[in-house]
């Protein structure tokens, strides 16, 4: 559940991405983590590519598809390898803007991303996207050194608020020293095999000790903070058609499918296959 805190934060970050839109005059969203999955919490206009070029080139002779492969795969394997700033230009001969935000020991907690631009000099490989191609704005060199300075300025210390400094979530802000160490350690590994007893060495209390107090300072339980946190990281997941349910447990700190599906449906009230599936038609873009 996401506290005041954290959705005035959004908020501030849902501005700052309309504000950099209408300087540009093409969108600016943001996709978080260096899969590039949608903020649950944001509007869709600030976390897909949700513009009449791009609607229009979806459309085209199987042209979606590889929309899917450019934000599911061509774009976050380049982040996992070579996390920085770049312009790419996609299969329609559109250039987009991005800038990853790396926070140590976090790692990629999301890309902003502007675009589509037209290039000098270019055509949209599309016959159907030609005309919308042409309205886009220019990317030029100076546009683009500018964006690369303004962006990590402009968003840094607001990403970093919410999506590393993590205590916005919790139902009361701790103060010990042990447990903001110790939620340091949780918010970097849960999607681990991470036990109560590792965390409560990390910070040499005995793990009686350590669960009492986490409980007096967080206001929840260590296993209810562990499981929110990979249960909301794997609703993002789900989101992504990139990754399969059995992906998405995997990679989010469950032990299997079955046992996921069961903690989804206990929290959310629905199955992960009913939640994408309803997610998909609530997200789809009208022709």
């Amino acid at each position: 559940m996401i506290v005041a805190n954290t959705t005035h934060s959004l908020n501030l970050l849902r501005e700052r991405l309309a504000q950099i839109s209408t300087l540009t005059g093409t969108q600016c969203i943001w996709k978080v983590t260096d899969a590039l999955l949608p903020e649950e919490e944001l509007p869709r206009i600030c976390c897909y590519h949700d513009n009449a070029f791009c609607s229009c080139v979806k459309f085209a002779s199987r042209a979606e598809q590889r929309c899917i492969l450019n934000d599911g795969y061509d774009i976050p394997h380049r982040m996992s390898h070579d996390p920085q700033a770049y312009v790419k230009v996609c299969h329609a001969n559109a250039a987009e803007v991005l800038v990853p935000f790396s926070f140590s020991p976090k790692g990629c907690v999301g890309v902003i991303m502007v675009g589509p631009f037209r290039l000098e000099g270019r055509e949209c490989r599309y016959r159907q996207g030609r005309e919308r191609y042409h309205a886009l704005p220019l990317l030029t060199p100076a546009l683009e050194r500018a964006l690369f300075s303004l962006i990590p300025v402009v968003f840094g210390d607001l990403l970093k608020g919410v999506y590393v400094n993590l205590t916005g979530k919790l139902p009361r802000i701790p103060t010990d020293e042990r447990i903001l160490k110790a939620l340091d350690e949780i918010n970097r590994r849960f999607r681990t095999s991470l036990s109560v007893s590792e965390v409560a060495g990390e910070v040499f209390l005995s793990e009686s000790r350590f669960i009492h107090l986490f409980r007096a300072e967080c206001g929840i339980n260590f296993s209810d903070y562990l499981l929110d946190l990979r249960l909301n990281e794997a609703r993002r997941f789900l989101l992504s058609p990139a990754w399969d349910i059995r992906q998405v447990a995997n990679h989010c700190g469950f032990g299997g499918q079955s046992y996921f599906a069961a903690c989804f449906k206990r929290k959310f009230g629905i199955s992960p296959s009913r939640f994408r599936r309803e997610a998909m038609e609530r997200i789809q873009p009208e022709v």
